[in-house]
């Protein structure tokens, strides 16, 4: 009974955090109550405590508010803003550059030894796993080039992953464009590139647009590619 006179079975409240260190210090084995901010300042064990309450989690704070603590609460709307900005980024970069290589398959190059030589390293990089396409991304785009975590460096990486699925795409959409319709405008007088341009392509384009592929292999990188946009790795590494 002697011992357990000596703590207090009442709460005390305090104004400061010198009045909480000084009651803590004459209350041994007493739990004091702080926001985590104000308690960092006092060199005392510290036991984390948060408060969440249950509910109903898509709502539309959830699809307004950032994310907070690496994600673990907060909302989604600059994850879904960088999505958006990376796949149009992506789109820039990577349909050019797939489409014209397509069309120099398709239209311009011979089976040589180059070409064999080309067409297996598309179809290697098309069977690589998507998490090498972002160590790569991180360590050559971010750290090598200087490029920072960013759209840039996530888009640039996305655009190298899809590009043979792309070129792929294309070239056996220009494929199924009929001989007739070259030789048609060929005979008419166009030039080749002419015809590649003005009637092969737009003749080509509905197979070209066939985007479901390209969604997929994005959806494999995705989580490593949001967390290269919004800096999530960068904050999880520090």
């Amino acid at each position: 009974m002697g011992d357990e006179a000596k703590f207090p079975t009442d709460a005390i409240t305090v104004e400061s955090l010198e009045e909480m260190g000084e009651a803590l210090k004459s209350h041994p084995g007493a739990v004091a109550y702080c926001y985590y901010q104000n308690a960092l300042q006092q060199e005392y064990q510290i036991v984390r405590v948060e408060r969440r309450e249950v509910e109903p989690n898509f709502t539309l704070s959830f699809l307004l508010e950032e994310p907070k603590q690496a994600g673990q609460v907060g909302g989604v709307s600059t994850i879904i803003l960088n999505t958006i900005y990376m796949v149009l980024l992506t789109l820039l970069f990577s349909v050019p550059i797939g489409v014209g290589a397509a069309v120099f398959f398709a239209e311009y190059a011979s089976e040589g030894k180059l070409i064999k030589i080309l067409r297996f390293g598309t179809e290697t990089l098309a069977g690589i796993p998507s998490i090498i396409f972002g160590l790569f991304g991180f360590i050559f785009f971010t750290n090598y080039l200087n490029l920072g975590v960013g759209l840039l460096s996530g888009s640039l990486t996305l655009t190298i992953m899809i590009l043979p699925t792309i070129i792929r795409t294309s070239e056996e959409a220009l494929k199924t464009v009929p001989l007739s319709y070259r030789e048609g405008s060929l005979a008419l007088g166009a030039t080749k590139w002419q015809t590649i341009r003005k009637v092969v392509i737009p003749a080509a384009i509905p197979g070209i647009l066939t985007l479901e592929r390209i969604a997929d292999h994005a959806t494999n990188l995705c989580e490593w590619i949001i967390y290269i946009v919004t800096g999530e790795l960068k904050e999880l590494n520090d």
